[in-house]
């Protein structure tokens, strides 16, 4: 077996196969300028009806390694999320919605960032858009801050936390979580 990958992008999708076409040809052309085994491409499917095993054969047909799961049925959308993260094998996980896009060269930097450094949680800069996200690009950079403190990292990012497409995680950090056993807490907290 050889070295994990530094990063997990791992999608989880159902039903939203025009999206996801959208997603990875935009990862497609930002995963051209990174060095294989550096990123794990994963997608799980949570039993879609539509295109979405077809679009995702069109892409690794054409070149883009993915590793693919589609469930039996559907599991919900949290049980699918939980299911990226236990099956991430990279030492940082994002987790990405089928409809979010990298930035031209996003991935890049964010990859020597992530080599650079050890770091608990990233929270990458987000923005909105209706049709083009590169004519709609607000441009600039975001300022990169480190935070020692939990607290004043998490006021700092505000509502981005809720985005899961904007923390990448530092997967040994939970290494014996298993992200399923919070659906099941939830659940019992909603009962009692």
């Amino acid at each position: 077996m050889g070295e994990k990958p530094l990063l997990t992008i791992a999608i989880p999708t159902w039903n939203r196969a025009p999206f996801l076409r959208l997603t990875l040809a935009q990862l497609r052309q930002e995963m051209a300028r990174v060095p294989n085994g550096k990123v794990e491409l994963l997608i799980s499917d949570n039993c879609s009806q539509d295109e979405t095993a077809s679009v995702v054969e069109h892409f690794t047909q054409s070149g883009l390694s993915v590793h693919y799961t589609k469930n039996q049925e559907n599991i919900g959308s949290d049980a699918n999320i939980a299911q990226c993260f236990n099956l991430a094998q990279g030492k940082y996980v994002l987790i990405l919605g089928d409809d979010d896009l990298f930035v031209d060269g996003a991935l890049d930097i964010l990859l020597h960032r992530l080599s650079d450094n050890d770091y608990g949680i990233i929270c990458l800069r987000s923005y909105g858009f209706e049709l083009d996200f590169r004519k709609e690009y607000p441009g600039g950079h975001g300022k990169d801050k480190t935070f020692k403190d939990g607290g004043k990292f998490l006021a700092a990012i505000g509502p981005l936390m809720t985005l899961i497409s904007s923390c990448v995680i530092n997967k040994k950090l939970l290494s014996s979580v298993d992200a399923l056993q919070f659906l099941v807490v939830i659940w019992y907290r909603c009962i009692w």
